[in-house]
């Protein structure tokens, strides 16, 4: 597996995962925190099944990685990595002074 086609599976499994989520959440009304979680357990699911399928750079892993791979694509469908996240995390790391 290299880094551009794990980067391309990402950003389409990210895509399919927020397509995917808005028609099941027609059927489960879900919003707010519930939307969130139902996108993360789409996401996830889409990369379990990724793997047994053995779909592009799943065809290598465990069903472990196809899970991690639609964690990544959950954090990026949620829109996770935002400005004030990033901000948050550099902060608590210790990067990003508090002041700034």
């Amino acid at each position: 597996m290299d880094v551009f086609s794990f980067f391309n599976t990402v950003l389409a499994l990210s895509a399919a995962v927020i397509v995917l989520n808005e028609y099941v959440s027609r059927f489960t009304k879900a919003d707010g925190r519930w939307s969130r979680l139902q996108s993360w357990v789409v996401a996830i699911l889409l990369g379990i099944f990724g793997t047994w399928l053995n779909l592009g750079i799943f065809a290598d892993m465990e069903w472990k990685g196809g899970m991690l791979v639609g964690v990544i694509c959950g954090l990026v469908a949620n829109g996770i990595f935002d400005i004030e996240m990033v901000k948050r995390l550099l902060e608590t790391l210790r990067v990003r002074s508090l002041k700034a």
